[in-house]
């Protein structure tokens, strides 16, 4: 992870307590100590979902929540949580939906899942940077 994604996401991490527990946190329990696994461009909209998530635990007093994982995964989101409900569900559906236009390495946003190689979320131009550095 680069360090840019790791401050982003132990902003978003410390901001919301109540979705993610505090530190230190225990790795046989969560996995969120290692901060979001995924492209610094999607942090905004993870800014957001986790903001929206948070309000709706504390609104319904839901104690048991958790945020486990935050990380990106055949070249799309995916958040693991405990005890969620279908408000939320619906959420962090948005927020995966959201980020599948977003490129991972510029933050374009007219990119698609792409399968040269490992699945990942390039626009073009990232795309053919890329194909044109493995085929030079």
């Amino acid at each position: 992870m680069v360090e840019q994604e790791k401050i982003m996401s132990k902003q978003i991490i410390e901001a919301h307590p109540e979705l993610f527990g505090e530190p230190p946190f225990d790795v046989k329990k969560t996995l969120i100590g290692f901060g979001f696994e995924c492209s610094s461009f999607w942090m905004p909209i993870l800014k957001k979902g986790f903001g929206d998530i948070s309000k709706i635990v504390k609104k319904e007093n839901i104690i048991d929540f958790r945020v486990r994982q935050v990380k990106e995964k055949f070249g799309g989101l995916r958040i693991y949580c405990d005890n969620d409900n279908d408000e939320i569900d619906k959420i962090v559906d948005r927020m995966e939906e959201e980020v599948s236009t977003v490129c991972e390495i510029c933050g374009a946003g007219n990119a698609e899942l792409r399968t040269e190689g490992w699945m990942v979320t390039r626009c073009d131009e990232c795309q053919k940077d890329w194909f044109e550095k493995q085929y030079k």
